[in-house]
């Protein structure tokens, strides 16, 4: 059987509120749907909605030609490099990820370099090597993962069971 072609697509705008991606790829919703605010909070308030009423979910999103949304990242984990270019590092776990020999993986900022900390055994990273040069091949130069960590352990996480990005 033929899979869904926008089985992983967040979906479609359902039409009771008014979505856009703003210029960094964020996802702002605003309408009779959407919160007036946070109680009591102001100052909260003010940084997730803005003056023309758009409230900004944190999610970040790409749009497809039929105007399916798929889900990137969030912004607070955006890499900004000094450059002003963005990398998103949930798009480049998900690509590092399709390598069978990779267990888990973190993409993070090493020093000035996009880097990757990486789970899998030991006597598998020359094949985890060959597979992010290939990779690269594929991104733009300011994407490329230019510093790699290796680790045979599991890689640490928070309480509720996130990896870390530290």
């Amino acid at each position: 059987a033929q899979a869904e072609p926008h089985i992983r697509a967040l979906g479609k705008p359902d039409g009771h509120c008014e979505y856009k991606l703003d210029e960094t790829g964020e996802i702002c919703i605003r309408g009779g749907c959407v919160m007036l605010g946070y109680y009591k909070d102001p100052e909260a308030t003010a940084e997730i909605i803005d003056k023309d009423g758009w409230l900004h979910t944190g999610d970040l999103a790409r749009e497809d030609e039929n105007g399916y949304y798929y889900m990137v990242g969030r912004k607070k984990n955006l890499i900004i490099l000094g450059t002003g270019e963005n990398v998103s590092p949930e798009e480049l776990e998900r690509r590092l990820n399709a390598c069978p020999e990779v267990q888990e993986c973190v993409v993070k900022e090493m020093g000035k370099k996009i880097g990757a900390q990486i789970c899998c055994a030991e006597e598998k990273q020359a094949e985890v090597r060959a597979f992010i040069t290939g990779l690269n091949r594929t991104l733009p130069l300011y994407q490329r993962i230019t510093a790699v960590e290796f680790s045979a352990v599991p890689l640490p996480r928070n309480a509720m069971g996130k990896l870390l990005r530290r």
